[in-house]
């Protein structure tokens, strides 16, 4: 205890240390969100869009269309929207047909909008959602207008010349402010409601301390590399061992890292990136993670050079499977589904419920870490 003690005085005698194991994660983890968040706004995909219906439905959606924050709609003609493609001005093309606002009336939903793509065109998908929800619309509102006429002729009422229009937007004020349907998921055994596009970039803020707790880890363990030499021989020859020194060590490292998990967790709780105080145990268990494997590393390591590069480059490396800077699904879904085994994911999902999934991430985990903690102390007793 009394090595613990003496490590902890070291380390508040080293200001710029303390600082930086205390407020570097919170507050880099806060400013990496709001550089994420204004980089997510500035980016919108060049998408051209050829009207060869001009009707008023067809005007709608690439209105409605051009109110996304992510797309930068380009109006043209089908020919100059396909030179635009060859010269990769632009994402995607979508072609609105002629009669697009008749078969609409007709309930005819199939080829009203052609797309035309380039095999390097990465977002065409996500366009093409937005796009169909659009006409999705359109074609409900559509519906509910030639039910309302059938009902007309069915019980033959006196029909208005503008029965079709005025139903249709009738239709079209139930969508406001929100959708008439919503959507209640399970997952996991836990019932609740898709977080709103707020909140998923507030939460970045968590998995990016993750990604910054694991560096900050990394700094910590490096006497592990200064003092394995010279002093864990030295300490072969006290009373208690090389073994209690480490684990004192360790522990007054540990001791300084909680403190900052506890003090960045309700730091998030304040600013509203997190929501949930079991938040909290996750990120203590991802901590654990991250001392066992910083403290094999430095074990196995012989220089601090090597020691900070490999353990950078492989912090990067979990960080980006793990979905920390962005949704690895969306570019491989290989990759997605061995992300769930990733410690990273954890703070990403911030997901703790009595799922039998969950609790095998979570037990795979935690015996990752005691693995780690054992071969670090065997190579530590391996020092002679």
């Amino acid at each position: 205890m009394n090595l613990m003690m003496e490590k902890l005085k070291a380390i508040i005698r080293k200001p710029f240390l303390l600082i930086l194991l205390l407020v570097l994660p919170a507050a880099g983890a806060y400013v990496g969100q709001m550089f994420l968040q204004n980089v997510e706004n500035d980016v919108k995909i060049p998408v051209a869009i050829a009207d060869e219906d001009q009707s008023k439905l067809s005007k709608e959606v690439i209105q409605r269309v051009t109110t996304n924050e992510r797309i930068k709609l380009i109006a043209t003609t089908a020919d100059e929207g396909e030179k635009k493609l060859l010269r990769n001005e632009v994402d995607s093309l979508f072609i609105v047909r002629e009669g697009f606002m008749d078969n609409i009336k007709k309930e005819d939903y199939e080829e009203t909008i052609e797309l035309v793509k380039m095999p390097a065109s990465v977002a065409t998908s996500v366009v093409e959602e937005v796009i169909a929800s659009e006409v999705t619309r359109l074609s409900s509102n559509s519906k509910a207008a030639i039910q309302v006429e059938r009902l007309y002729e069915r019980y033959r009422w006196e029909k208005p010349e503008t029965l079709w229009e005025d139903a249709y937007r009738y239709t079209d004020e139930q969508w406001k402010p929100e959708p008439l349907m919503t959507i209640q998921y399970v997952t996991g055994g836990q019932e609740g409601a898709q977080p709103d596009e707020k909140q998923q970039t507030i939460n970045r803020s968590v998995p990016l301390w993750g990604f910054l707790t694991l560096v900050v880890s990394l700094m910590a363990m490096e006497w592990v590399l200064k003092e394995k030499g010279p002093i864990f021989k030295r300490m072969k020859t006290l009373p208690k061992g090389v073994m209690s020194y480490v684990y004192q060590s360790v522990a007054a490292y540990g001791f300084v890292l909680i403190i900052q998990t506890v003090l960045s967790f309700f730091f998030f709780l304040k600013v509203g990136a997190v929501t949930d105080s079991r938040v909290l145990l996750l990120m203590l268990i991802y901590l654990c993670f991250c001392l066992a494997f910083s403290f094999w590393l430095a074990t196995e390591s012989r220089h601090l050079g090597r020691y900070y590069t490999a353990g950078f480059l492989i912090a990067m490396m979990l960080s980006i499977i793990g979905g920390v800077f962005f949704p690895i699904s969306d570019i491989a879904e290989r990759l997605g589904a061995i992300a769930t085994w990733i410690p990273q994911h954890l703070l990403v999902t911030q997901q703790l419920v009595l799922a039998k999934e969950l609790w095998i991430q979570l037990g795979t985990i935690l015996v990752i870490t005691i693995l780690l903690w054992l071969k670090a102390v065997w190579n530590v007793r391996s020092i002679t």
